[in-house]
């Protein structure tokens, strides 16, 4: 599944929501009508999610590391990928799925990073194909 088509899957789910959702612990997705989208989630991380907070000591314990994990639990423990940092022309080539392009990186042909964790959310720019696309994309 390409960026773009997930971004587009993941910006259809949030707008079908009635209400935020409020991350309280591994229940925050069951009093959701968004409780497939975040139970999917749930499955990327480390630690079960805490109210939105990350204890750096015990996610890297539990080889994670603290990232967005979006509006289904906020700050939270991902687990990590196997080829974080690694050179990359496609989010294919990633455990997770994402290639992302350096900061100030010149839209055109050009390599990127493999993301460290297996949740990555927020605004990037990515590398396709071989080509750092013009802008960022961003996703929640």
């Amino acid at each position: 599944m390409g960026v773009i088509s997930v971004v587009a899957a993941t910006v259809a789910v949030f707008a079908s929501a009635s209400k935020p959702i409020a991350a309280s612990g591994a229940d925050a997705a069951v009093d959701s009508g968004l409780r497939p989208h975040c139970a999917a989630m749930a499955t990327r991380l480390a630690l079960p999610p805490d109210r939105g907070q990350c204890d750096a000591a015990a996610c890297a314990k539990a080889t994670g590391v603290c990232a967005y994990a979006g509006f289904c639990f906020g700050q939270a423990c991902v687990k990590k990928t196997h080829d974080a940092g690694w050179t990359c022309t496609d989010g294919a080539q990633c455990e997770g799925q994402a290639c992302l392009a350096a900061s100030g990186a010149t839209p055109g042909p050009g390599t990127g990073t493999c993301t460290p964790g297996l949740i990555t959310l927020g605004c990037h720019v990515y590398v396709s194909g071989g080509v750092i696309s013009r802008g960022a994309l961003c996703g929640d």
